[in-house]
């Protein structure tokens, strides 16, 4: 049985992370992620000194070697990046999953999670599915994120899942659509219906973290 505790809130990086540091082996993530084939797209896994946790890193551009405790190692991403990173068609996205060399457990959570979006943000934005052009969560950070998640999930194979309530944080955050409120609509609207959390400073849950509580948890609960 897995669980997921997002009291403090949650994150597609940070539920990658989590899932790795119980024991999914990072290149079940790393090998995911490079089978999408994006441009630039690097990612690894470092623990931060002086504390017992492990960050899962995604960058764009040349590998980055910042860190000095890399965990596993690092895959660059050839091929596919035909878009600027940041606006991305739901159409690509499905296409490069089907494209992708990825277990099939792992490719039906990434469409799963990315069909689930898909419907929300035509919502949100007034589209059809099949118009929608995502844009922070079609980003090169937020595929690797979801991919990882699947590909970890995938691997574990728990028989049940279940969380606790997330925690949604407060304030304004900046995007693609201006200065919004916190949460976010897209997370606003992954969550209607959920049990959550109020209170805490920024944003704490994010749209990809709603997405995953969401698609993936059978049942909420302490």
């Amino acid at each position: 049985h897995l669980h997921f505790a997002p009291t403090t809130g949650i994150a597609g990086d940070m539920t990658v992370a989590a899932l790795v540091d119980a024991g999914v082996p990072d290149s079940v993530v790393l090998e995911a992620v490079h089978a999408m084939r994006v441009t630039g797209l690097v990612v690894g896994f470092h623990e931060e000194p002086g504390i017992s946790g492990l960050h899962f890193d995604v960058y764009w551009g040349a590998p980055h070697h910042g860190h000095g405790h890399d965990h596993g190692h690092e895959h660059s991403a050839v091929a596919h990046d035909r878009h600027h990173h940041h606006h991305r068609p739901y159409a690509e996205i499905r296409r490069m999953l089907q494209e992708a060399n990825l277990p099939p457990g792992c490719r039906a959570l990434a469409e799963k999670m990315f069909a689930r979006l898909a419907v929300v943000e035509a919502r949100i934005h007034g589209q059809t599915v099949e118009d929608v052009t995502f844009h922070e969560v079609g980003a090169f950070d937020s595929i690797a994120d979801i991919v990882g998640v699947a590909a970890a999930v995938a691997w574990l194979a728990p028989s049940s899942i279940s969380a606790s309530a997330p925690l949604l944080g407060a304030g304004n955050i900046e995007c693609a659509h201006g200065t919004l409120p916190v949460p976010a609509p897209a997370t606003a609207s992954l969550l209607a219906g959920f049990p959550t959390l109020e209170g805490g400073d920024g944003e704490l849950t994010t749209p990809t973290g709603a997405l995953v509580l969401t698609s993936l948890v059978d049942k909420f609960g302490p």
